[in-house]
This record gives structure tokens, C-alpha cells and sequence, in this order.
């Protein structure tokens, strides 16, 4: 593969990976200590450690991000679930 594209392809996947770790904590379906024992690299666009004070506003602007993402990515599903976990944050 071209030095260049497999750099992208690696840059990508991290990218989906924060993403997706970070829509699985903040839509409660999976929690911080599971994540750790999973025993896999992952990242969050967000630290977890500082999620409860996080203000209600902040979180949904960060669930925002992760919609604007997921619809990128066309993973409709994410999103709805997404737009619902907002009101968990109201």
C-alpha cells in the first residue's frame, strides 16, 4: 500500500475508534471500568474523568459531534441513538 494511504487508513481508524468508544460511554452502554478491562487501546474525545462536571450543555455539544460524525459515516442508528441519550443529559 502507498505510505500515504495506509497513513490515512491508520489516521482514520483511530479517529472511528474515539468516536465509537466515546458514543458507547455516553450512551450508557458501557461503562468506563468495562472499557478498561476490555484490555484494548481506545481513545475518547473527551475525558472521562472529567464527565460529571462537565456541564449539560457541554455534553450535548459533544453528543453533537458525535452525530455530525456518525452522519458522515451513515451510521444512522448511532445518531437516533444519539439524539436520544441527549435527553439523558437535559
Amino acid at each position: 500500500m502507498i505510505p500515504e494511504i495506509e497513513e490515512m487508513y491508520e489516521e482514520s481508524k483511530i479517529v472511528y475508534n474515539s468516536m465509537y468508544w466515546s458514543y458507547m460511554l455516553l450512551t450508557k452502554k458501557i461503562t468506563f471500568d468495562e472499557l478498561i478491562e476490555r484490555d484494548e487501546e481506545f481513545g475518547l474525545i473527551y475525558n472521562p474523568d472529567e464527565l460529571t462536571e462537565l456541564t449539560p450543555e457541554v455534553k450535548i455539544d459533544l453528543i453533537n459531534v458525535l452525530i455530525e460524525y456518525f452522519v458522515e459515516e451513515e451510521e444512522y442508528e448511532k445518531c437516533q441513538e444519539l439524539v436520544n441519550a441527549k435527553k439523558l443529559y437535559k
